[in-house]
This record gives structure tokens, C-alpha cells and sequence, in this order.
């Protein structure tokens, strides 16, 4: 059975993503040890216990050294603590290493041989964090990472077909690219809720009209609309679940419940009237096929969404809105049933069945064979 390394810029116990499911999924087919970057900035509160399903994994640590111009200079200090975690002989007995991150290439580079085959998994665009974009000198020493590894990896696999033209027209490198776009993990039947999560559930229960928002809550959040809606619909309230690294605004009619584990989430999305994604469309956005619109799918209830390239694919099967009247007149005429879902819950559940995250994994398998 061949070897993969599997690099993450994403703790293992983080809300499950496009990592974790090609992770588990490859796991099936090939010997996986995965290395995950420990997290600085997420409070362990906001991480969510995982079984490990007998897969290798492991956390390193890395100082954010080139965030600031002063201690740039101790970089070279993240990969000693690298080398901690993994020798130089075992990263080159393994057949593939696979990286989700440009930032992780640094701490392999000077490891590899020439004969070592690199995979990258280009799941975002990174470039366009706000960490990235407000450091001039953090932005210009990744471009050239992401240069080099677009240059270097024998595969790369990108979410969407935006972000493929995106990466090749910043580099100047043109070359074959896998999109392989993200996907659903259809949702375990009879899930007993942990006695945590029940005061939750039955807080909901409670509260009528709730336009429910699943998923990270980051820079790219669109508060701005939600509070115009709120506004205009004195009968809506708003319940968010997901992880945040941006501060909540406080509104009464704004419910955070943190982070729930994936299992019992479908539990709640069933209370809820319309399920949304308020995202700001920026140059991070645009790059994004998004995983919740594939499990608001399945839910078979309205869905709004801001329209664009990646979101324009779902457009049979949800409402898009350009702007913030948009938005709020959707929202109007889903609290007054004057309209629902565009097509019948047994239409959705086929779209979202298959799109799954084992028939994604499947197309990378017969990548992997070429």
C-alpha cells in the first residue's frame, strides 16, 4: 500500500472540512499519517473533539515569525521545530506528500529530493487574507512561495474553477490543474445530541423564523446585510453556528450557539425557516466553492446566497441576491410563504447524493493512477 504525508494548516479537531474528509476518505486506499499545524489565534473551546479513526495524527508548531518585520528573521526557527515532529529520512519514504497550504512548502522544501512527489490541494485563495493583503512584505515572500510550488508539485487539485485560472494567472504558470470542487458528507440518521448541545437545540425550538447560518464566522461575514434585514423584518431572527475569529455584533435577535458538532447539526438546520451565507463577494469569495450550499441543499428548505461564478452552479436549486434589497426581499417573501424551495426535497436530496465527498475522493483516486 503506498504512503501519503498529509499536511494540514487546519487542526485536526477544527469544524470538518475538505482536509479531513480526503483525509479519512484516502485513508481507505493508502497508509496516512497526518501532521497538522497546532492552532494560535483558535481557542480550544471552539475545537471539536474528533475520533481519529485509528489514523497517525500528529500537531506541530510554528511561530507566525514572518508576520512581523522584526522576527522575520527567526523563520528558519519553524522548521528546527518541524524537524521535531518528522525526520528528514521519513518525509522521504513516503510516495506522496500532500499540502493544503502554501505556508506549509517552507517546512518541507529543503527536505525533499527531486524524486518526491508533491501534491497540492489548493482548497482556498490565500492570498487574499487579510493577514496576507495588509503585509506587504508577508504577501510578496508567499507569492513567491506560491510560484515555486505551482512550479514544483507534480499535482495540484484546486475547489474551483476560479481559483484554478486565479493561481495560474498570478504566477504566470500555466499548467494542468485538477478542479475537483467541494462537497457533502450526507448526515448519520438517529444521532443521540450530547447532553451539551440539548439546552441548544431546545433554545431553538423556542424561536420562530430563524434564517440559520452554518460554517466559520471570519473576516468575509457580512454583518452589514444582516442587520439591514433585521431591520426591515422585525419578525426574523438569526442563529449562527460555526467557529469565529471576528467579534459578533450583539443584537437581540442574534443567536450564536458556537461551535456544534457536524453529527448534530442537520438536527438543527430542521428548525430553521431559510438557511443563509450573508459573505462579502470579494477576491476570497469568488474562489470559493461552497461546502454549506451542498448541505443547505440537502435540508430541503430555501437557501440564499450572494450570486457568483461558484454559486451560479446551485442557481436551479437556490436564490441568489446581488445586493442587500435583494436579500431582504427574498427574505420578505420567504417569512410571508410566498415562495419556497425551487425544487422538490427528493430533487435536492438526488443533487446532494451526488455530490458527496467519497465521489470527489473517487476522481482524485483515478488522478492518482494516471
Amino acid at each position: 500500500m503506498k504512503s501519503i504525508l498529509y499536511l494540514m494548516h487546519v487542526p485536526w479537531q477544527w469544524i470538518k472540512q475538505r482536509p479531513h474528509f480526503f483525509a479519512e476518505y484516502l485513508s481507505k486506499q493508502y497508509e496516512i499519517d497526518i501532521l497538522y499545524k497546532y492552532p494560535l489565534k483558535v481557542s480550544r473551546k471552539n475545537l471539536v473533539n474528533r475520533n481519529f479513526g485509528g489514523l497517525s495524527v500528529k500537531s506541530f508548531f510554528q511561530f507566525p515569525f514572518k508576520k512581523f518585520k522584526a522576527l522575520s528573521f527567526l523563520s528558519f526557527l519553524n522548521r528546527l521545530f518541524f524537524r521535531f515532529s518528522i525526520s528528514q529520512k521519513k518525509i522521504n519514504s513516503y510516495d506522496y506528500i500532500w499540502i493544503t497550504s502554501i505556508s506549509l512548502y517552507p517546512m518541507i522544501s529543503h527536505l525533499i529530493t527531486d524524486r518526491t512527489k508533491i501534491i497540492w490541494d489548493c482548497m482556498d485563495d490565500e492570498l487574499e487574507f487579510k493577514s496576507f493583503k495588509d503585509n506587504k512584505i508577508l504577501l510578496n515572500s508567499f507569492l513567491n512561495i506560491e510560484k515555486e510550488l505551482i512550479g514544483r508539485a507534480d499535482i495540484i487539485i484546486c475547489s474551483s474553477d476560479y481559483l484554478s485560472q486565479k493561481i495560474q494567472s498570478r504566477t504566470s504558470v500555466f499548467r494542468e490543474i485538477f478542479v475537483i470542487n467541494n462537497a457533502i458528507e450526507i448526515p448519520k440518521i438517529n444521532v443521540s445530541l450530547k447532553n451539551t448541545e440539548i439546552p441548544k437545540l431546545n433554545l431553538i425550538k423556542e424561536i420562530n423564523n430563524i434564517f440559520m447560518y452554518i460554517g466559520a464566522i471570519s473576516e468575509w461575514f457580512d454583518f452589514k446585510i444582516l442587520f439591514k434585514m433585521l431591520e426591515e423584518n422585525n419578525n426574523i431572527n438569526i442563529v449562527l453556528i460555526g467557529p469565529n475569529d471576528v467579534e459578533i455584533p450583539k443584537h437581540n435577535r442574534i443567536i450564536h450557539l458556537g461551535t456544534i458538532k457536524r453529527d448534530y447539526i442537520f438536527d438543527f438546520m430542521r428548525y430553521a425557516k431559510a438557511l443563509i451565507m450573508p459573505f462579502k463577494v470579494n477576491e476570497l469569495i469568488k474562489s470559493v466553492n461552497p461546502v454549506k450550499i451542498y448541505e443547505y441543499i440537502w435540508m430541503g428548505l430555501p437557501v440564499i446566497a450572494p450570486h457568483y461564478g461558484e454559486t451560479e452552479k446551485f442557481s436551479d436549486y437556490i436564490y441568489l441576491y446581488n445586493n442587500s434589497d435583494d436579500f431582504i426581499n427574498i427574505s420578505k417573501s420567504i417569512v410571508k410563504n410566498q415562495i419556497t424551495i425551487k425544487k422538490t426535497k427528493e430533487e435536492n436530496r438526488l443533487f446532494a447524493e451526488s455530490n458527496q465527498w467519497k465521489n470527489r475522493c473517487q476522481e482524485i483516486l483515478k488522478i492518482l493512477a494516471l
